[in-house]
């Protein structure tokens, strides 16, 4: 059991390292994907198709910008998702409520 969970493991960050390899790092996404897919969705919690539907448009927009922006080069589509989810992020924190107001008294 110890020997496949550590095969997997390996396994599995090769397969993540070759991806970003590829593709270069793409940031935000992991962020805004899940919070997207609960507002879209209008569940309560976050379901894992849901946010993975979102994680897979969202990449497939970015990458289709980043393609098409500046038409005659590309732009890497980790500069897209980081404007992106930068912009979501700054969203998301001015609609955030505010978790306690100072007076101004000691």
């Amino acid at each position: 059991m110890a020997r496949t969970r550590t095969v997997a493991l390996a396994l599995g960050v090769c397969l993540a390292a070759i991806a970003v390899a590829t593709a270069g790092p793409i940031g935000f996404l992991a962020l805004a994907a899940p919070q997207l897919a609960r507002r879209v969705a209008r569940s309560p919690g976050v379901t894992v198709l849901a946010s993975t539907a979102m994680g897979a448009a969202l990449l497939v927009s970015a990458d289709l910008l980043a393609q098409r922006l500046l038409s005659p080069f590309q732009i890497p589509v980790g500069l897209v998702t980081a404007a992106i989810g930068g912009a979501y992020l700054v969203w998301m924190l001015a609609l955030a409520p505010a978790s306690g107001s100072r007076s101004g008294r000691a």
